[in-house]
């Protein structure tokens, strides 16, 4: 072993934490982050994602969240997955609480002869004073026999 090897290992031999490679964003980024991820699943593909991400950085120079925005199809729909639909999820159950509500059930078979069920649920909003109809869940399913559906 040379001095230089020495000198090029010990480099790599003193273990840093996970946290010095990692810069944490600030909470003007992570809410710019958690809208665009909004809009995309409200309209758009999450395979735009990548070019949206990238526009905001150019069109907003000035903004320090849009710089330091990091946002591509991965983390858009783990964001999607895992923060926006349990907030959703959660805030329906409290809309419906222990009111009346009505399931409504379709099966589609798409081209690739997938079958999904997709469910809608119906109830009646309180702080809108109207009944509302709201996309709850699709489920891909083997078989669409009566069985399948009720198990």
């Amino acid at each position: 072993k040379t001095k230089k090897h020495m000198e090029t290992t010990k480099n790599f031999s003193a273990s840093r934490a996970l946290t010095t490679f990692i810069k944490p964003i600030t909470t003007k980024t992570a809410q710019a982050e958690g809208a665009i991820c909004l809009f995309i699943a409200a309209h758009s593909s999450v395979l735009s994602c990548d070019h949206l991400g990238e526009l905001c950085k150019n069109c907003f120079k000035s903004s320090e969240a849009a710089d330091s925005m990091k946002l591509h199809r991965t983390k858009c729909t783990g964001i999607i997955c895992n923060v926006l639909a349990p907030h959703f999820q959660n805030e329906l159950k409290n809309k419906i609480n222990n009111g009346p509500y009505s399931i409504l059930i379709d099966e589609s078979t798409d081209i690739s002869v997938l079958k999904f069920l997709g469910i809608t649920i119906m109830y009646f909003d309180t702080s809108i004073k109207r009944v509302t109809s709201t996309y709850l869940s699709l489920v891909e399913m083997e078989s669409c026999d009566a069985e399948t559906l009720v198990n």
